[in-house]
């Protein structure tokens, strides 16, 4: 396993603490103008639903929408800072995704958001956990299709 490799599942790690947490608060203090940049980031990936394209841009935006929910400026500045590593990660897992899966993860990202605009911290909490493990088991399977590949 590269170190590169390596990295992305300590990333995934510090995602599931720092994401979650941004999940329910977003639930907690969300307004109208955070929920339309939710929606924005929701619409464009929903425009990749039947490609084999990583949804790359509007993933990271959605995600970045939920820690400026939280209205935590610290918690913004983290995501925004981490958003470098989002991208490099985007471009080392850029193999040919299997189709229907960014079915999957669309409805994921809707699940979160459906859990945010409902005022429901647990429920946010819960489906930012469930998306970051699933993208976690994703990334382990296509580590090992590569290695038996080789």
């Amino acid at each position: 396993m590269t170190e590169e490799v390596g990295k992305i599942y300590e990333f995934i790690e510090i995602r599931k603490l720092i994401e979650v947490w941004c999940a329910q608060k977003a639930a907690q203090f969300t307004t109208a103008r955070d929920l339309k940049k939710m929606e924005k980031a929701l619409s464009e990936m929903e425009g990749l639903i039947d490609s084999r394209e990583i949804l790359g841009k509007p993933d990271i935006d959605f995600h970045i929408a939920i820690a400026e929910a939280s209205h935590n400026t610290l918690m913004v500045h983290m995501m925004t800072t981490i958003k470098q590593i989002f991208l490099s990660m985007f471009k080392i897992s850029n193999f040919t995704r299997r189709p229907g899966k960014n079915k999957i993860l669309i409805k994921q990202h809707q699940e979160i958001y459906e859990a945010i605009k409902n005022r429901n911290p647990e429920l946010a909490g819960k489906k930012m956990e469930r998306h970051l493990l699933f993208v976690e088991s994703e990334w382990r399977e296509e580590m090992n299709r590569q290695r038996l590949r080789r």
